[in-house]
């Protein structure tokens, strides 16, 4: 739902956004935001295409190519992240 080179946000975010989660296998920067987004603020999506998003082989990120990800994994990345801002919620 969510593209990192896509978002932008109000600055006082990061306070809620800053530090990022450690563990980056079970946690995106893009990923992270978009759910502190949601958690703490007011999310809208702009249906207006703003930028062109090219894709190339040596992207970081699948774009939504199947990953190879089991159930197990998605999981687990779902598990961290709730934990993560329960975390955050505590401080």
């Amino acid at each position: 739902r969510y593209i990192g080179a896509c978002m932008a946000f109000k600055r006082h975010m990061l306070k809620k956004v800053l530090p990022m989660p450690p563990n980056r296998k079970y946690c995106a920067h893009d990923y992270w935001i978009a759910m502190i987004g949601e958690a703490y603020y007011k999310v809208a999506l702009v249906d207006t295409p703003l930028l062109k998003y090219r894709r190339h082989g040596d992207n970081a990120s699948t774009g939504g190519v199947k990953s190879g990800n089991s159930i197990f994994h998605k999981i687990a990345v779902r598990v961290y992240v709730a934990a993560q801002l329960v975390s955050r919620m505590r401080k």
